[in-house]
């Protein structure tokens, strides 16, 4: 796969580029890899055993990766997302979030409590959207003093 560009000598032009082959690579659709052209933060987690992912850092071994992977069944991954406004793709042992900086950060925690720890998903997805509704009352309270 070739990526060509005009002449440039932006360097921000040419590492944004960079990182949209990379998440083309990683079978990121398109549509959410041409974001990172606007400025939108991206990571990727490498949950297995290769090297630097979670299970060979940790030294977890497979029956419980697995069962843990279970744990982070796409729906609860979906819902999350769906919340704190981030997209989020596993591909194999890979998990790339697309999303603001908090988001994804916030993913990433999520994701290595469930993997490491063994946490499901499901209860910080009852806390994410607790912390909306108490945000939301908040924002109407202020509105009626005002």
């Amino acid at each position: 796969m070739t990526f060509s560009t005009t002449r440039t000598r932006d360097a921000d032009l040419i590492e944004k580029a960079r990182d949209l082959l990379q998440l083309f690579t990683l079978a990121v659709p398109a549509s959410q890899a041409i974001t990172v052209l606007k400025g939108r933060h991206w990571d990727v987690m490498k949950l297995g055993y290769q090297k630097d992912g979670l299970c060979s850092e940790f030294g977890i071994n497979k029956e419980k990766f697995h069962e843990r992977m279970k744990l982070l069944c796409h729906r609860s991954l979906k819902e999350i997302g769906d919340l704190i406004l981030c997209y989020i793709c596993i591909v194999g042992d890979i998990l790339v979030a697309l999303g603001p900086v908090n988001s994804v950060k916030g993913i990433r925690i999520i994701v290595k409590d469930c993997i490491v720890r063994g946490i499901p998903p499901a209860s910080r997805v009852k806390l994410v959207k607790d912390a909306k509704v108490r945000v939301q009352t908040m924002k109407r309270l202020e509105d009626l003093r005002l």
